[in-house]
Order: C-alpha cells, then structure tokens, then sequence
C-alpha cells in the first residue's frame, strides 16, 4: 500500500483503505498548508489588521500563518471563533487566554515550534480537529486533556521529522498517556513521525476508526490493549520497525484494511487468523512460514510479496473470499492442492518464484482473470491453464517454455499474452483461434518467422518482436522491434 503525501485535507475525509468508505467530517478548508517555501511571515500588525476583520464581519475562521512575534492579546476576544489556523507560529509557548476561545472546534499548530500548551487548552470543550502536523515537538499534553471530550481527529503527521525552519527538532519517542482519555478520537495520524511506542493507555480510544503510522520509523511495540480498539478500521503500520503483534491483536474485529508492508515483524499471534480484513498487506517482511491455520482469515486482497516464504499451509485454500493475492519474489516452490479452492480468485502473481508447475486442479480458480507466472522454472504450460475461462491477462516471460498446449485456444476473452525471453523457435499456431488479442510479446524469443495469420487479428493493438530472429517485420501492425 503507498502512502499519500498531499497534506490538505477536504471538506469529507474517505478512508478508503480498501473498498469500505467511512465518511468523517474534519473541516470546511484545508486545514495543513505547506509555508516554509511559501509567503512572507506575518507581523503583529499585519496580525491585529486580520483580527480586527474578524470582529468586524463576525467571522468564525481565522487564519494567521508564520507568526514570528507574540500573538496579539485581541485574538483571545473573539469568542466566536470556530477555526483557527496558526501555521508557522515560531514561538515555543502561547498565552493562557487561548482558553477563552470556547466556541473554537479546529486548532491547526501544523509547522510550529510550541512547547507547551497552558493549563486552559483544556477548556476548549468543543474542539474536534488538531493538527500538529510538521511541528518541531509535541507540547505536553496538561493532564486534563481529557476533557476534550469531543476531540475526532488528531494529526501528528511528520511529527519532528522535518527541518523546522532551520531548528532543530525535538526527538519526541511517545504519546502521552492522557491521550487516553480522548474516547471520541476517530482518527490519528502518526506517519513519518518519531514514535517510538504507544501508551498502554492507547487501547481506552474506543472509537478510533483510522490510525496511520506508516513510515514512523523509529515504532517498534504496540500495547497490549491494542485488541480494545474494538472500533478500529483503518491500519497502517507500513515501513515501521513493529517486531511483534499483541496477543490481542485478533480481537480487532471490525479492522478491514492493515498495512504491516516492511516491518520487522517475523512472526504473527495465534489470533491474527480471527480477523475480518477487506484488505492485507505483508509484504516485504522476514516471515519463512505461516500459520498452519492462516485460511481461517478473512482478507479480499492479501500481499506476501518480496518476503522468503518457501511454502503455504495447506489450510491456504480456505480463504474463501480472497479476490486478489500477490505472491512475487518469494521462495515458494510448489502451491498447495488446497489453492485450487479459492475459487474468487480474480488476479494471480506469482512472478519470481521457483515454481515449476501447478496444481492438477489449477482450472478451478473459474473467476482468475489476470495471471503472471514471468521468472519461474516453467518448462511447460499445465493444461489446466486452459480451464482458466475468465482470463484475459496472461504473462509467463523469462521461463524456459518452448509450446503452447492446443486448449490455448479455450481461453476465448484473454486479450493478453506476454512469452518475453522464452525457448519459442516458431510463433504458436494456436493463437490464430483466439480472436480477441491485443497485446502480444515474443520479445527474445529465438523465432524466425511471423505467420500470415497474423493478419487476421482485428483487435491487436502491439506485437512485441523485439531480440527474435525474424529478418523482416510487417509495417501493418504496431510492432516493436529495436534492432
């Protein structure tokens, strides 16, 4: 899964981690706004002149970006303030009469340089969105931020991993443990951050609905209460340095979409295997094997790609609802029998492996539409490929294959078909009863010559020839050929 690095937010925030729209309003604007590069800071003056505005037309949203100079004390009389945007405010505290602004629902400190936040931050009852995105440190939190009974969203996004104007940021390693108290958080966002671990407290957010800490380094352990997070969607973990889940970790039920791509984890809980994911992502991990009960999870899209798996469990094939599973750059030599009953399977890779055939039974994936078999130690293609009637993607480049069985030509809808830098000597005449090509490769093939069948395909849109050892190639068709 790739992470987003646009950091303006819209009006609805989707989190879409996989195909389970959950719809949160977080703000009438973008709420993050990039300044180091642009725009000139804001003096006191200029400051009071925007304030002086606001009182005048009544206006609820505020916005004084790369405040170098103390905050005017006529900011803490507009009570009526909804939004209050400070991004950029260079200096390390702020006056206790930001208390006063009661009314105040958004309070973005993206950029900052705050140290400390007063004791009356916790008087703002009705705020919902904070941002501390890209700011140099993390004020500590006083500990009646548990008042903040209404506080939804939370975004420590790039939290003191930036330059921060030329300072040196804070190395903040974890959450305060007040945070705890924030039971109507639904989404945190921690990515690219410091974080090292997450107070045991974390697992009292009963609400949270997305948590996202991709890229947060340095986060090595989840709590124990991590499993009470009962409410819990959206997770991604991606590219941290999480050695091991919680025990508890299978009680998320209601997690549709994880991440743990290139963590350091190497082995899963017993429990993992209850949860109900739309959407798995494992890849890039040290895992050598699974657990012998993996099928019992539920998971639409599952990722173990780059990782030195050898072989599957044979309860693999239980995994009913599995739509899409990439399986590359593994050291998996052979699929279990029980493979052939994941009988939803739309789109197959298997490419870099070291597979050399297939189950007898392949032609039972009914639904498979896309399959990519390229740098395996195929020798031939198993006719039970043939049974594949939903495929319209085929790609077996870099194997050693030198035919095509004659019940190719069952695979009526494939559209596809990639034989790059295989053993082919003469272009397979079984193609000419597959009417609804448009792709073809035989680059580096050792073929001599292109049949006149060729002409016949109404729907080809690219023949790549390039590296064969045809002499002359026909200008009818898009052919690529380098030489």
């Amino acid at each position: 899964m790739k992470l987003l690095h646009t950091i303006a937010l819209p009006v609805l925030l989707f989190i879409t981690g996989a195909n389970f729209p959950t719809k949160v309003i977080v703000s009438q604007k973008p709420i993050v706004k990039n300044i180091f590069q642009d725009g000139d800071s804001t003096s006191a003056a200029e400051a009071r002149k925007l304030i002086a505005e606001a009182k005048k037309t009544g206006s609820k949203s505020l916005a004084i970006n790369n405040l170098f100079e103390p905050i005017p004390t006529e900011l803490f009389q507009l009570s009526q303030l909804e939004t209050l945007d400070l991004t950029g405010y260079r200096l390390k505290t702020i006056p206790s009469d930001l208390g006063k602004l009661i009314n105040l629902k958004s309070l973005n400190f993206s950029q900052t340089n705050l140290k400390t936040l007063p004791e009356s931050f916790c008087d703002l009852k009705e705020l919902t969105e904070l941002d501390f995105s890209f700011a140099c440190s993390l004020p500590v939190f006083p500990a009646s931020a548990g008042k903040l009974e209404k506080l939804v969203y939370l975004n420590l996004n790039f939290l003191a991993s930036g330059d921060c104007n030329g300072i040196a940021p804070d190395s903040l390693l974890s959450l305060p443990s007040s945070i705890g108290f924030l039971k109507s958080l639904k989404i945190i966002t921690l990515s690219k951050s410091n974080i090292v671990t997450l107070p045991e407290s974390f697992g009292n957010l009963v609400n949270l609905e997305m948590l996202s800490a991709g890229k947060a380094f340095g986060l090595k352990k989840l709590p124990e209460s991590f499993g009470r997070l009962k409410n819990l969607r959206d997770f991604n973990a991606a590219l941290t340095d999480i050695e091991k889940l919680p025990a508890s970790f299978g009680n998320l039920k209601n997690l549709r979409y994880l991440s743990l791509h290139a963590t350091a984890l190497k082995s899963l809980p017993e429990s993992f295997v209850n949860l109900n994911l739309d959407t798995l992502d494992l890849g890039s991990n040290n895992f050598t094997s699974l657990p012998a009960n993996f099928g019992n999870i539920h998971a639409k899209y599952i990722a173990l790609d780059n990782s030195p798996l050898t072989a599957l469990p044979a309860s693999f094939g239980s995994i009913k609802n599995l739509e899409e599973l990439d399986l590359s750059k593994t050291g998996i030599t052979q699929l279990p029998e029980s493979f052939v009953n994941l009988k939803n399977l739309k789109h197959l890779d298997l490419h870099n492996n070291k597979l050399k055939d297939l189950p007898a039974k392949f032609g039972n994936l009914k639904n498979l539409e896309w399959l990519d078999i390229q740098i395996n130690a195929f020798r031939k293609l198993p006719e039970s490929i043939c049974d594949l009637s939903a495929l319209h993607y085929f790609s077996a480049g870099n194997n050693n294959i030198n035919n095509l069985p004659a019940c190719f030509a069952n695979l009526k809808k494939i559209t596809d078909v990639n034989f790059y830098n295989n053993n082919f000597t003469v272009f397979p005449a079984v193609l000419e009863q597959l009417n609804n090509l448009e792709n073809i490769s035989f680059a580096k093939c050792p073929i001599t010559v292109l049949p006149s069948f060729i002409s016949k395909f109404k729907t080809l849109k690219s023949l790549n020839l390039h590296g064969t050892k045809i002499p002359k190639l026909p200008k009818a068709y898009n052919v690529m050929d380098e030489n």
